[in-house]
């Protein structure tokens, strides 16, 4: 899996990333270095999950039915809810930055499955933001190594999970956002 795609968990940044997966897992903490990258490690059951984030994404978002990762096809709550119950700890990431914090997330689940978390697994690391225009339903995704599902479609509440772990949401002012890597 490490290096599919861009090689994100792979050249000269890689070891930032193992060492924010060495201080994560002594403290439970940590900040990618060179970044506005932070990480807390917590249990699965720290994470808010609520099958009714679909209606946010089927009613609210711009991007339903325009991405490989928001559409009918795409699997939903109901499927990635009892998967993703399964895993022991979560990783979440938080920056206000996303073309920073989505790629990191990427990167870290390839180096957390690099260390023998084979069952690794980004959520809320959209490649989209990368393209002008979704090649959904034409053509293949542009990146498709890199598709993970999206929080909502997976049910997490971020809103939520942030709260209850006394994240701020709105650092200065400015959105936080947030990507999850599950692990075991």
């Amino acid at each position: 899996m490490s290096g599919q795609s861009g090689g994100l968990g792979d050249g000269p940044g890689a070891d930032r990333f193992e060492r924010l997966l060495d201080d994560l897992l002594a403290t439970g903490d940590g900040v990618l270095t060179g970044g506005g990258v932070a990480a807390r490690l917590v249990p699965v059951t720290a994470i808010a999950f609520d099958e009714r984030t679909i209606l946010k994404c089927r009613y609210s978002c711009p991007a339903w039915g325009r991405r490989w990762t928001c559409n009918d096809d795409a699997w939903g709550p109901r499927e990635l809810i009892p998967l993703l119950q399964k895993y022991e700890k979560v990783a979440v990431l938080t920056g206000v930055d996303g073309n920073e914090l989505f790629p990191a997330g990427l990167a870290f689940e390839r180096a957390a499955f690099a260390r023998g978390y084979f069952w690794a697994l980004a959520v809320a690391v959209t490649p989209c933001y990368t393209c002008p225009e979704c090649t959904y339903p034409e053509a293949d995704c542009r990146h498709k190594p890199d598709l993970r599902p999206e929080s909502a479609m997976a049910g997490i509440d971020t809103i939520q999970t942030l709260d209850s772990l006394g994240i701020e949401r709105r650092p200065g002012g400015a959105f936080l956002r947030a990507s999850f890597v599950f692990m075991e």
